[in-house]
């Protein structure tokens, strides 16, 4: 099974979701402190990432199991892969008035965050597709 055929809905969803924090509306205050927890932690940080940060990280990962298919499990990659996805909602965030300079047709209202977070994930899920082919040609599972 493709993966873009069997979780790209999941991942499409968490990726919104995570991009909702750019928005402007009520959740917005918590998506800048973390951003800014991230950045410059204080001792109040570490209270946060287990009730907070460690679930979503907790939903993301199987998600992209799936998506990776059968193989030989190899954790760092899994862990990067993670990251990778992450990292790509965070640099919208965290580079929200550069990307708004360089990029003006780049919006974050909630049509664009939409829009954006499909991007982010058939650009995902093209690479873990390829992370998929790896791993089950390492496997001998014919893809």
């Amino acid at each position: 099974m493709n993966c873009s055929q069997a979780q790209t809905p999941d991942i499409t969803r968490d990726i919104q979701t995570r991009l909702r924090l750019l928005d402007a509306g009520r959740p917005s205050w918590f998506g800048k402190l973390m951003s800014r927890e991230m950045i410059e932690p204080t001792p109040a940080f570490q209270e946060r990432v287990d009730p907070d940060i460690k679930p979503l990280r907790d939903q993301l990962h199987p998600i992209l199991r799936d998506m990776t298919g059968d193989g030989p499990t190899d954790l760092a990659l899994d862990r990067r892969a993670c990251c990778i996805v992450i990292g790509q909602c965070c640099f919208f965030h965290h580079s929200k008035p550069v990307v708004e300079k360089l990029f003006p047709c780049i919006g974050y209202d909630p049509y664009d965050i939409e829009a954006l977070a499909n991007h982010v994930t058939r650009f995902c899920v093209a690479g873990l597709e390829s992370v998929g082919l790896k791993r089950r040609s390492t496997s001998g599972v014919t893809p």
